[in-house]
C-alpha cells in the first residue's frame, strides 16, 4: 500500500490538469467495499469557525432554501459543519448526505490520489475526500445537484481539486479515460423517509 501510493503522489506531482475523460476504460487497482447495515450512534458536529476569505462566491441565480423538517434543521452542523458560510442543499439532500463526521472517517480510510465519488449529490463525501486526497472527481446525474456541490466545494476550499461530471457512473465507468483511478466510492440515494410507504 505504501509504495503504491507513493507512486502515484510521484507521478501526479507537478499536475495541476485534470484527467481527460472523454473515452476509455476506468482502470481500477483494486475493490474496498463499506456496508452499513445498521447503526446506531448519533453524530454530532460542531459548528465550524468561519474562515477568512473563504466564504460562498456570491451566484447570478438566487438560491430558495426548501422547506425543512424541524428534525433534519436542528441537525444542519452534522450533514455540514460549515453549514452557515452558504452551504446549499435540496430537499432530498437533507436525508440523503452522510452526516460529515461519517464522511470524514471514510475519506481518512480511503486517501488515495484519485478517488471517484460515483454518486456525488451535494458533495458530502466528495468535499471530505478532496480534503485527504489528491483529486477527486464527482459524478452525478442530477445537474441542479452538481452545482450545488460545486458550490459547497467553494465553501470548503476544495473545488479546485474536484472535477464535476454530470452523467451517469456507469456511462461514465465504461467512457472514462485518463489516470488510474485508486479508489471508487458510491452511495446511491435510497429514496428518503418515504420509502416506508411504498408498495
Amino acid at each position: 500500500k505504501g509504495s503504491q501510493k507513493g507512486s502515484q503522489k510521484g507521478s501526479q506531482k507537478g499536475s495541476d490538469a485534470f484527467p481527460d475523460l472523454s473515452d476509455g476504460e476506468l482502470p481500477i487497482k483494486g475493490l474496498c467495499a463499506f456496508v452499513v447495515l445498521e447503526t446506531s450512534l448519533v453524530h454530532y458536529t460542531k459548528r465550524a469557525k468561519p474562515v477568512e476569505g473563504r466564504c460562498a462566491k456570491a451566484t447570478e441565480e438566487p438560491f430558495l432554501a426548501p422547506v425543512i423538517d424541524d428534525k433534519y434543521w436542528k441537525r444542519r452542523y452534522n450533514y455540514f459543519s460549515r453549514f452557515d458560510e452558504g452551504i446549499r442543499m435540496d430537499q432530498s439532500a437533507w436525508f440523503e448526505v452522510t452526516p460529515e463526521s461519517v464522511a470524514r472517517h471514510i475519506a481518512d480510510k480511503m486517501q488515495y490520489g484519485l478517488v471517484v465519488d460515483g454518486t456525488a449529490g451535494v458533495g458530502g463525501n466528495a468535499i471530505q475526500f478532496a480534503l485527504k486526497s489528491q483529486r477527486v472527481i464527482a459524478v452525478d446525474t442530477d445537474k441542479a445537484r452538481l452545482n450545488d456541490a460545486a458550490h459547497n466545494a467553494h465553501v470548503y476550499g476544495v473545488s479546485d481539486r474536484i472535477s464535476f461530471v454530470h452523467d451517469d457512473f456507469v456511462h461514465f465507468a465504461a467512457s472514462y479515460s485518463g489516470p488510474a483511478v485508486d479508489a471508487v466510492f458510491l452511495s446511491p440515494p435510497w429514496g428518503g423517509p418515504a420509502h416506508l410507504d411504498a408498495d
